[in-house]
């Protein structure tokens, strides 16, 4: 480590993070097969060198060609530049754009990992093992930053910072997981959502959607819901626990 160190003119603890955060993208598994391809790669030449990795070793490793990957990016990115659009990828040929309860168009799942190693797309917060949410970053062809904008239910994680007692990191894990469901819930049927958020009352749900699934601001909620000022707050934990607790009654609003 601190032979690397010495010839990339940095600290041994540097390069300790550099190796700690590949070692932690191996969990998510587009990006381990992706290093995986590459090591392959490099591993087949005779003198590799490990500090000028770039799009095209990347595209050697996973045996493509430029155009082939921004024609077939461009052709799902028509559907994916819709804000309600994403990719939902498994361990499939072929990763699907999802829009609400429909497949609208699909990516190689191949581009996809090329895709991903350029910047182009960035995984959703609360994928599982499974199942990977993708959306487009600013860095992706034709992208702008208004198609860019993610949902990450950012009002929730505000107010928990503000007030972690009110919303914890137990309503945290519980709204990515609702994420997860909202986001998914065309990929298999919309049956699934449904038997999933049953118990849920209709105005309570709405809640989740709009702070969880869509990413909308207490605020804003309160005024499409017309709810009372300063309430979509609470009732969004309260709607957290009914969803985590499908026994436990609820309380309509």
């Amino acid at each position: 480590m601190r032979q690397i160190a010495a010839q990339d003119g940095c600290q041994p603890s540097t390069v300790l993070r550099r190796i700690r955060r590949v070692e932690d993208l191996r969990d998510i598994p587009e990006w381990d097969h992706i290093l995986s391809a590459v090591e392959d790669h490099l591993g087949t030449e005779q003198s590799p060198d490990f500090s000028k990795i770039d799009r095209q070793t990347v595209l050697t490793a996973l045996n493509l060609t430029a155009r082939r990957v921004e024609r077939e990016f461009k052709g799902a990115f028509e559907a994916l530049a819709d804000l309600d659009c994403f990719l939902l990828c498994g361990d499939f040929p072929k990763a699907a754009v999802i829009h609400g309860e429909k497949t609208v168009g699909s990516m190689p799942r191949v581009v996809l990992l090329a895709a991903l190693a350029f910047g182009w797309l960035t995984l959703l917060a609360g994928s599982t093992d499974k199942m990977r949410c993708y959306k487009p970053t600013t860095a992706a062809p034709g992208c702008t930053q208004m198609l860019a904008q993610i949902p990450q239910f950012s009002a929730l994680e505000v107010l928990h910072k503000r007030n972690p007692e009110l919303v914890t990191i137990e309503h945290l894990s519980t709204g990515k997981s609702f994420q997860v469901a909202y986001l998914m819930r065309g990929a298999t049927t919309g049956e699934t959502y449904r038997k999933t958020t049953a118990h849920i009352p209709p105005r309570l749900l709405c809640i989740l959607e709009e702070v969880c699934g869509k990413g909308a601001g207490f605020e804003a909620v309160e005024r499409k819901m017309n709810l009372p000022a300063r309430s979509a707050k609470v009732l969004a934990v309260a709607a957290l626990e009914v969803f985590a607790h499908p026994a436990q009654p609820s309380i309509e609003p």
